[in-house]
């Protein structure tokens, strides 16, 4: 069974061949495997040619609701959609695997963006309800802690960095790929390298290889 990397590759080579074409279930998973390879030209033409062909394809507008705002670099909102997205055994892994890929920037860019954060905004940034199970489960991975006033200092640690690992799965394509080492003679580390490649791959791209789709 090919992976969802190799999958993409397939069934881009195959809608380019004269004579072939692509089905409603094959342009969708086109379109998400685009979005979860942080390719969102590709994204946004694919789902334009999609959309002119099986007019008003209700999986297809569903899969793009989450897509434009990834697009956009709304990555919030894109957060609470995939949340409550539920698509077909095929396809549910490349939203489950897009809500894991998000997840882990925004974790990211809130050290970039905040020495202290309310347990509620620190929700809303990864799409989801302040009481949610999982909103303690990512800080509890992250090792942060919320203070006595409801307050997170989202510091930049080694946790953080293998919580964001965790999150890229590779067979989907590319992701992150932090690597860790000790702390070497003269006080510098491979991690801290890590730190800053891993900032200037988000602030370059801000998740996405190619200009952002306005």
């Amino acid at each position: 069974m090919e992976e969802p990397k190799d999958r993409c590759a397939h069934l881009e080579g195959k809608e380019l061949i004269i004579g072939e074409s692509l089905s409603v279930e094959e342009y969708a998973e086109l379109l998400l495997g685009f979005l979860v390879q942080k390719q969102p030209i590709k994204a946004k033409y694919c789902y334009t040619r999609a959309i002119e062909k099986f007019e008003r394809n209700q999986q297809l507008m569903q899969i793009w609701e989450l897509g434009d705002p990834i697009c956009k670099q709304n990555f919030d909102k894109a957060l609470r959609i995939c949340n409550a997205t539920t698509l077909g055994e095929a396809l549910q892994p490349y939203v489950e695997e897009l809500k894991r890929r998000l997840t882990s920037v925004q974790l990211f860019t809130m050290t970039n963006s905040y020495s202290s954060i309310g347990l509620s905004k620190f929700a809303q940034l990864v799409g989801l309800d302040e009481s949610s199970g999982t909103v303690q489960e990512l800080l509890q991975k992250c090792n942060w802690t919320v203070a006595e006033d409801g307050f997170i200092s989202p510091v930049r640690n080694a946790e953080l960095m293998q919580a964001i690992e965790s999150l890229n799965d590779a067979k989907f394509g590319t992701g992150f790929d932090i690597k860790f080492a000790e702390r070497g003679v003269g006080g510098a580390t491979e991690s801290d390298s890590n730190f800053d490649n891993l900032k200037s791959l988000i602030d370059s791209t801000m998740f996405f290889d190619a200009m952002a789709v306005q």
